[in-house]
């Protein structure tokens, strides 16, 4: 009976460690998955891969992917607002404001005197005091062309107070009313016209440098972009390679497992020596050694996919359906060539800063011109006791008063205007300078993609053509072998020789796809190529 319990026991102990695993594991394997965006995983056909599951990807889905979440582009996306918001608020000087303001005030004001200490008939001092309080609203606006507006309503309600000194050091003998409440408005009708510096598209100088400014940005942000997206390009390449590598080393290790099966039952046959043996079973250690360090070197690029695009949780691996390809380049160079200095971020960020450069000597010009300024005003007045009797005289053109005023502003001996001139041309000068020296750079570029272009297709004939003679003699040798013309060491190197051979071959048409790849992104036709 004990037995059984304790049978029953070590049942439910054995079934309770297994469900925890099993939980564990399948936290382990799926939580994983779960902090990933489902939206994600859509996009995504799943595959088995020397027991893991592994994700298909195409280039074109994983440049897709980086334009989505690279961290490179979420900074992109926030110097884009940023310059964005620079231009917006420039724009917004030339909004209408209105200004208010109110204001208390005292004043006392000497009215008469008698400094007759012998014969005084009045006061040694008479005095006033004025207390006034005063509104205002004001309606401003600058329009673009440097002209500015205001209409003003103002309104004063003082009251007069009288005092006098009786003698002199004597202090005020005391305030009597002197004037009932009085309301005193206007309303003022003003605009300032400048006639030479400040006038014209000059006033807008800061919403052109803004809008520069963002189309720079833009194109700072398109350079990171198609360098981000080289670089991911890259890595996917390299990646296709080392799988590639990685299947000649699996074709390798069964080749090198099969002979040294043979060999073995040879030996148990007394056909071959023990030596025969060894060395078959140093060529297959040889090949796992190498198969092993191009899997370590897969899962380091897959790392470098993960960091660049914030996929760190993500708990799968990578399986590359890109085919190496010829590529035909139907353009000729000198198509390629203006096309490459339309799209060339560098040159159009040269083409900004000459821009920019040009609203600096016009900003410098401007401020070299006489400062003339034509001011013109018209005032309305009208008193009362109360706020709408005063509005109510403002008709009565008697009334009215008006401003006219020039004020011209001559610098002299201003050396700091020219300098600006003379530094904004020197720029200028300097940015036509590096405009050439981009263009040459582009020309030597293309030129160079182009030829290793040709250079990397004869490379990958060449290397066929090795892998070719090196699987022939493969055959050969390994024949010769079992006819005993031949030992292990010989097909060990013969082995050896063909998978260098076919490595060589995969990074010939490794090397064609990122010469290609520069092409793609110099001419700014990675977009178009891969459908991004």
């Amino acid at each position: 009976m004990e037995k059984v319990l304790f049978q029953k026991i070590k049942k439910i102990i054995l079934f309770s460690f297994l469900s925890f695993f099993y939980l564990s594991t399948a936290n382990f394997l799926f939580g994983q998955s779960n902090s990933i965006d489902p939206d994600l995983l859509k996009n995504f056909q799943f595959s088995e891969q020397d027991g893991q599951k592994v994700v298909k990807v195409n280039m074109s889905a994983i440049l897709a992917l980086t334009l989505d979440r690279a961290p490179t582009m979420e900074i992109i996306a926030i110097d884009q607002q940023v310059a964005q918001e620079a231009l917006a608020a420039n724009k917004e000087i030339y909004n209408p404001k209105l200004v208010n303001s109110v204001g208390l005030g005292k004043t006392i004001s000497k009215t008469g005197s008698d400094l007759d200490d012998q014969y005084r008939s009045s006061p040694y001092l008479s005095l006033s005091n004025t207390n006034t309080t005063t509104l205002s609203t004001s309606w401003q606006q600058m329009i673009d062309n440097g002209i500015q507006y205001s209409l003003t309503l103002s309104d004063t309600q003082s009251e007069t107070t009288t005092g006098s000194v009786a003698d002199k050091g004597s202090s005020v003998e005391g305030w009597e009313s002197g004037s009932d409440q009085i309301h005193s408005g206007n309303l003022t009708a003003a605009v300032s016209i400048p006639l030479y510096q400040g006038w014209g598209d000059i006033n807008k100088l800061a919403e052109f440098k803004s809008t520069i400014g963002l189309e720079q940005t833009q194109l700072g942000n398109k350079k990171q972009t198609l360098s981000l997206l080289s670089t991911i390009a890259g890595i996917y390449w390299d990646l296709v390679g080392v799988l590639k590598t990685i299947e000649t080393l699996e074709s390798s290790v069964v080749l090198s497992q099969q002979f040294l099966e043979d060999n073995k039952v040879r030996y148990d046959l007394g056909l071959l020596d023990i030596v025969e043996v060894k060395q078959s079973e140093s060529q297959l250690a040889r090949a796992k050694q190498l198969l092993l360090a191009e899997k370590i070197a897969k899962k380091e690029i897959e790392d470098q996919i993960k960091a660049a695009l914030n996929l760190e949780d993500f708990p799968f691996g990578y399986l590359p359906t890109e085919e190496l390809a010829i590529h035909p380049v139907k353009q000729s160079y000198d198509e390629l060539l203006e096309l490459s200095f339309k799209k060339d971020p560098d040159l159009q960020i040269l083409q900004a800063d000459i821009k920019s450069n040009g609203l600096d000597k016009l900003a410098a010009e401007d401020a070299n011109e006489n400062n003339l300024d034509l001011s013109l005003q018209y005032t309305m007045n009208g008193y009362g006791e109360s706020l709408t009797e005063t509005t109510a005289g403002f008709s009565k053109t008697k009334m009215h008063g008006y401003y006219v005023g020039l004020t011209w502003s001559i610098p002299f001996n201003d050396k700091i205007t020219p300098q600006k001139i003379n530094k904004a041309a020197l720029e200028h000068a300097k940015l036509m300078v590096n405009v050439q020296n981009r263009q040459t750079e582009i020309k030597v570029q293309l030129q160079g993609i182009l030829r290793n272009l040709e250079l990397a297709k004869e490379g990958i004939k060449l290397a066929e053509i090795s892998t070719d003679l090196a699987k022939d003699l493969m055959n050969k040798e390994t024949e010769k072998f079992k006819l005993g013309n031949s030992t292990s060491f010989r097909v060990a190197q013969v082995r050896q020789d063909l998978s260098d051979a076919q490595k060589d071959e995969i990074q010939a048409r490794i090397n064609y796809e990122k010469i290609y790849l520069s092409l793609l992104v110099l001419t700014d036709q990675i977009h178009q190529q891969y459908n991004i």
